[in-house]
């Protein structure tokens, strides 16, 4: 059987973070993957995000109401808006990763506080991201990590 075969018997489960629109959970749901949940710290490509991949059918009355909900609520419904950190330090989060039994996290933390592209700044807060990225993967232990530094 070949490892395609495997992905495709299997559902993967899996925690997308810094999930922007959803380019991430985009692909790995078309090939049969399920979304745990994602956190994504923008409004507007969380917005994307939700009406993309979980209620593709979302009033905007019903937007501005979810983005009021409490974290827990959030990630029970498939979407965390806010800091990485911050929600890492809910306590829900951290018991509900331990428990998911999650096969996969993936995330694509920014570099712009490093790039060569970029001001190379020591201490932009975007910079100790990827290590927020990590905290999540001894949380969660999955099967697979895909870090994409973008």
């Amino acid at each position: 059987m070949s490892s395609w075969s495997i992905w495709k018997a299997t559902q993967i489960r899996y925690l997308d973070l810094f999930s922007g629109c959803g380019g991430f959970s985009l692909g790995l749901e078309s090939s049969g993957a399920k979304l745990a949940f994602a956190i994504e710290r923008s409004g507007m490509a969380a917005e994307t995000f939700m009406r993309n991949l979980v209620r593709p059918d979302m009033s905007d009355l019903e937007w501005l109401a979810y983005q009021e909900l409490d974290t827990q609520r959030q990630m029970e419904s498939g979407l965390v808006i806010g800091d990485i950190a911050t929600v890492r330090g809910h306590s829900g989060v951290a018991s509900a990763l331990e428990e998911m039994e999650l096969d996969l996290v993936v995330g694509g933390p920014p570099c712009q506080g490093f790039s060569l592209a970029g001001r190379r700044n020591s201490n932009d807060r975007r910079n100790s991201l990827v290590w927020d990225f990590l905290d999540y993967v001894e949380l969660a232990s999955p099967k697979f990590v895909i870090i994409e530094n973008v």
